[in-house]
């Protein structure tokens, strides 16, 4: 019985997960969401709004290790 109901739970679960509308997903061609994250070695925060007048903003995140 308690089989059941845990297998019961995870599917509502799972289904409910996916039915949840992606509505922090960017369409194409709208400008991207502010966002800010701190400088590599350093405290400083930086957000995309600092470079409002800028063409171009390339943000490239990468893995040390």
């Amino acid at each position: 019985m308690m089989r059941s109901h845990k297998i019961w739970f995870t599917i509502l679960l799972m289904s409910s997960a996916f039915s949840l509308p992606a509505s922090s997903a960017v369409k194409k061609g709208s400008p991207a969401p502010d966002f800010s994250i701190k400088k590599a070695g350093s405290e400083e925060t930086v957000t995309l709004s600092d470079f409002k007048d800028k063409k171009i903003v390339i943000v490239h995140f990468w893995k040390s290790r």
